[in-house]
């Protein structure tokens, strides 16, 4: 006689049964979400190449220093700007703040990096045009705008487009990917908590992926910075420069005075 199993919820597993002292092979599974297309999030120049592109390419002024926002997407459906499918927004900003904080805390033209939150989106859909506002509502100079993929437990990618606020212009994109023959969650025999924080974090395609991604737009943001001009500085109209007398400390004529008249 047989006997069937059946489990529904983020992925269903079938198990068949036969024979006696038979027993059914595990599988592992990976929840997903929809893929983002690159036409979602990048006007132009996405590709699965490796590392980061910049897509202008004359010289820009005033760019650094700047304040990065950040927005993490997902899709719900298969995202693209032909249709199907829409985005949502993807960040912890508690979480995200601090760790995107981290990786730029030594680059002084790099002022703030905050996450973009529901409620700097004023209740627009999301879109590239409605992040970039928002990240301009909170006075950010520069927008980053990704998303993850992943694809099965052993891989997974990341893809971002960089774009100057002032400008609605793309700047750049960004791609990066990890696969882990042997990742963690596949592996029975050893026990995670007697892994360190490094070794656990090697074994995930996810959090290898965000670290070169990571990694990735330290580099981009260096060669932007590298490629830009100090802003020239812009008076208001009709002002005029007043000639102010420059004050001497200590005082030495009015204490001469006050001496001369008994005082101190």
């Amino acid at each position: 006689m047989q006997h069937y199993r059946a489990k529904v919820g983020w992925t269903i597993a079938l198990a068949a049964l036969a024979g006696c002292g038979q027993k059914a092979a595990r599988i592992a599974f990976v929840a997903t979400w929809p893929t983002v297309q690159w036409d979602a999030i990048a006007r132009s120049g996405g590709s699965d190449r490796e590392g980061y592109r910049v897509t202008i390419a004359q010289r820009t002024s005033g760019l650094f220093p700047a304040a990065l926002a950040v927005a993490r997407v997902r899709a719900v459906g298969e995202a693209s700007s032909t249709g199907g499918g829409r985005l949502e927004l993807d960040l912890t900003p508690a979480v995200d703040f601090l760790a995107w904080n981290t990786v730029f805390d030594d680059l002084r033209d790099i002022s703030e990096v905050y996450p973009i939150a529901y409620l700097a989106m004023d209740g627009a859909p999301v879109s590239v045009d409605t992040i970039i506002e928002a990240a301009d509502s909170q006075r950010a100079g520069l927008c980053l705008i990704y998303t993850q993929v992943l694809e099965s437990i052993q891989d997974a990618q990341l893809r971002g487009a960089l774009y100057d606020v002032a400008g609605r212009r793309q700047l750049a994109t960004i791609h990066t990917s990890a696969h882990i023959e042997h990742p963690i969650a596949l592996d029975k025999q050893d026990d995670a908590a007697d892994l360190s924080a490094d070794e656990r974090e090697a074994r995930d395609p996810r959090l290898v992926a965000t670290r070169r991604f990571e990694n990735q737009m330290r580099a981009l943001l260096l060669k932007l910075r590298d490629n830009d001009d100090p802003a020239a500085p812009v008076m208001p109209d009709g002002w005029v420069p007043q000639y102010m007398e420059p004050a001497v400390w200590p005082p030495i004529e009015q204490l001469l005075i006050n001496r001369a008249r008994g005082g101190r």
